[in-house]
């Protein structure tokens, strides 16, 4: 079982006093199924494991399992306030005791579960940077290459006709609008 997987799985078979092994069985007895269903959902929410891994590593179960078990679990917690309140609780433990333990495994929506930490944070932060930084190098690198095509029409004392002043003057306001939006982006 995967290291990401099995502190789920020990917690939520431990929660409804089960063994990891009767979580991962065939059964679909009602008392394993919702508390598999339930380890499939954390799985999937703080994990980056795709579909067909949590699928694998929980009982050998498809994709297709793994996406009915979330949606259950969806629908369980919105439809049924007994299922909603059982489940909170087990949550609330899991948060305190499991989640620490697999932290590092940033959940797809870590910020807003709070799950990174600074090094995280900064390395994100690493990666966006560069990647406005080629684009505004990129921005750059086209206006340049109008301006020296405006620059030498203009040195040529060529008259410009209508369309050729028109598309260059739009082009310009194209990539001066670029600079602007990126240099909002970094404010």
């Amino acid at each position: 079982m995967d290291v990401r997987i099995k502190p789920i799985v020990n917690f939520v078979a431990e929660w409804f006093e089960l063994t990891p092994r009767q979580l991962a069985s065939e059964t679909r007895k009602r008392e394993i199924l919702e508390p598999r269903q339930m380890a499939i959902w954390l799985a999937v929410k703080y994990t980056r494991m795709s579909k067909v891994a949590i699928g694998a590593n929980i009982g050998g179960k498809d994709h297709a399992t793994v996406l009915h078990s979330v949606r259950v679990v969806d629908n369980l917690l919105d439809t049924d306030k007994f299922y909603s309140r059982s489940f909170n609780e087990m949550y609330g433990e899991f948060k305190k005791k499991v989640l620490p333990q697999i932290s590092t495994y940033v959940a797809k929506d870590d910020y807003s579960l709070g799950l990174f930490n600074a090094k995280t944070l900064q390395q994100k932060t690493d990666v966006i940077k560069r990647e406005y930084e080629k684009r505004l190098v990129g921005i750059y690198m086209h206006s340049v290459k109008i301006l020296k095509n405006l620059q030498k029409d203009i040195s040529e004392d060529n008259v410009m006709e209508g369309f050729r002043k028109t598309k260059i003057t739009k082009e310009l306001q194209k990539s001066i609008v670029k600079l602007r939006d990126y240099k909002m982006l970094q404010l």
